[in-house]
């Protein structure tokens, strides 16, 4: 219903909210246009399946300039900007190598930091307020796209931490970082399937912080 809009100059203007029964096809790309009154994060979700066709999304900026994209090869993808007011263009579109001529799909705009359900060991959303862990089992934990969990453990010399995170990839993503004192990264995992595993040996004495995310 929103044909012709094969580009920023016919793109639909739309509001915060859900636009759903939608189609992408090979060469004709849907463009939307999002205007924001004030400075501030933008969140773009396209939801669509990856066994229909492999649908792509960009954020561009007035100029059309791209500043964000998410071209995953997995069901749904998703944009996450801050950005200062203006008008923004989004473009919705097929993959080139598509063996299919068209997807349904749905989009969702919002400037609404979405909330995170909490957990027992909340809150813990920086390396700067890690929750202290001891050798164990930690379940019924909740991590977000905009609100990442960080845990410390302390480890003597010579000690193997290994961190599993079990978790269904079908539910979101997430990905594993062993920081040390400074934030950097001592090892990771970041597999694009249920669950991660990491392994470090401490050389000397230290805390390590764990980054769920």
């Amino acid at each position: 219903s929103n044909e012709e809009d094969d580009d920023a100059a016919s793109a639909t203007a739309v509001g915060m909210g859900l636009y759903e029964d939608l189609s992408a096809c090979i060469e004709d790309p849907d463009f939307f246009a999002v205007t924001l009154t004030q400075a501030g994060p933008l969140y773009v979700n396209l939801y669509f399946s990856h066994a229909e066709a492999d649908v792509e999304v960009a954020l561009l900026d007035s100029t059309m300039t791209q500043i964000g994209s998410s071209l995953s090869s997995t069901d749904n993808e998703s944009i996450t900007e801050e950005l200062e007011a203006g008008t923004y263009y989004v473009e919705v579109y097929l993959y080139a190598g598509s063996q299919t001529q068209g997807a349904s799909y749905s989009i969702s705009f919002s400037n609404v930091v979405p909330e995170c359900p909490t957990d027992a060991l909340e809150d813990n959303d920086s390396a700067a307020s890690p929750s202290a862990l001891g050798i164990g089992v930690y379940s019924n934990l909740n991590v977000c796209e905009f609100d990442e969990d960080f845990y410390a453990v302390s480890l003597s010399a010579g000690q193997l931490l290994t961190v599993d995170v079990s978790f269904l990839d079908e539910e979101g993503d997430i990905d594993v970082r062993l920081l040390d004192d400074n934030e950097d990264t001592l090892s990771y995992s970041s597999s694009v399937t249920d669950n991660e595993s990491v392994d470090y040996p401490a050389p000397t004495p230290m805390t390590v912080t764990i980054r769920v995310y």
